[in-house]
């Protein structure tokens, strides 16, 4: 059995490297899958982390996030709905078939990026 053991620190340099390691397209919810829903919660998590810490984890992470989510359409610029999740082997976008993934997404995604989700 494999045992992590984090610390503040430590877990907060891990979510850092993993947007980074896969090009800020964000972290794996599931193995091989990318809800952007469950990625605002490490992005909030960055946040506060920064705040407390005086580290910059955070900045980079919604730019790079931020440029992935308006290149690959994770928001229909046709329907503005959040996608279903990113199928990291295919690399491609899955469409949602239901809008709980807005509201849920867009609670979130509404406190680092405000205007962009407001236009939305």
């Amino acid at each position: 059995m494999t045992t992590f053991t984090y610390d503040h620190q430590r877990l907060a340099e891990v979510l850092y490297e993993q947007f980074i390691e896969d090009g800020y397209r964000g972290i794996e919810c599931e193995r091989g899958a990318v809800y952007i829903d469950c990625n605002q919660h490490p992005i909030l998590g960055l946040i506060h982390f920064d705040q407390t810490h005086a580290t910059d984890y955070a900045v980079d992470v919604q730019r790079g996030l931020q440029k992935q989510i308006q290149e690959r359409s994770y928001i229909s610029p046709i329907t503005n709905t959040v996608m279903s999740h990113l199928d990291v082997t295919a690399d491609t976008v899955v469409p949602a078939t239901s809008p709980y993934l807005d509201g849920w997404t867009g609670h979130a995604y509404h406190v680092w990026e405000k205007e962009y989700a407001e236009a939305l």
